[in-house]
């Protein structure tokens, strides 16, 4: 990990060091991937709004990676992590709350009050659970994030291939959490350094957005251009 605070201090005014080429990088892909991530699930968003239709979503999997975010934001404020790093996450869980409020909106039959709110509950108490784990067990955090990621996207996977679709997933949304996660094990190991516990995370994510990604391609665009091609032929 190399020195944010040497690296950036221009208290005498802006001075190039080849040595921080690694910090500047850093900073300037965190920047983008932040910027990025205003745009990540705007589309999907906006297919829900417009199309009203939820159907091949998986609630368990927008649950689960709320409370995934949670967790990551948290750990990286008690670590005093570069903002940077990790700011990206804020938004993402923003954009993932809204989510589940149209899943709840759309659903059809919707969800009972009692869910909604043992939901709203259980989340509440990661949060807050998480900011008061003693510091000894922090390193902890990430990791318990792992399953739920797992469980979170895998939960989407198999609704797709169970339904034959991908829905109202956006190849756009997709393609950026797929970039944004290897970009984000580069900027890990030079702002933060060699955290393996968001490394593993960041990396197994990373493996997970690239199946999703093949799903989207090969349900909406193969499997639709094949069924074109049989249907000119006929």
């Amino acid at each position: 990990k190399m020195s944010d605070n040497t690296c950036l201090d221009f208290s005498a005014g802006f001075q190039f060091r080849q040595d921080c080429v690694g910090v500047y990088v850093a900073k300037l892909i965190g920047i983008v991937i932040l910027i990025g991530s205003f745009a990540l699930k705007v589309p999907q968003i906006y297919n829900i709004f417009s199309t009203k239709n939820v159907v091949g979503l998986s609630p368990s999997s927008f649950y689960t990676d709320c409370a995934a975010v949670i967790v990551t934001v948290v750990y990286n404020i008690l670590q005093g992590n570069p903002f940077t790093s990790f700011g990206e996450q804020c938004v993402i869980l923003v954009q993932n709350l809204i989510l589940v409020l149209l899943l709840w909106v759309h659903s059809k039959p919707g969800p009972s009050l009692v869910s909604m709110l043992l939901v709203s509950i259980t989340l509440g108490g990661i949060a807050a659970g998480s900011f008061f784990l003693p510091a000894e067990y922090q390193y902890i955090l990430p990791l318990t994030t792992l399953p739920l990621m797992i469980y979170s996207r895998m939960a989407q996977i198999i609704s797709n291939f169970q339904y034959a679709t991908t829905g109202s997933q956006s190849i756009i949304t997709t393609f950026l959490m797929l970039g944004g996660s290897l970009a984000r094990l580069l900027t890990t190991i030079i702002e933060v350094g060699w955290d393996v516990s968001l490394l593993t995370v960041t990396g197994i994510s990373a493996a997970l957005s690239a199946i999703l990604m093949g799903q989207i391609i090969y349900y909406n665009y193969l499997v639709k251009k094949v069924a074109k091609d049989e249907k000119k032929k006929q």
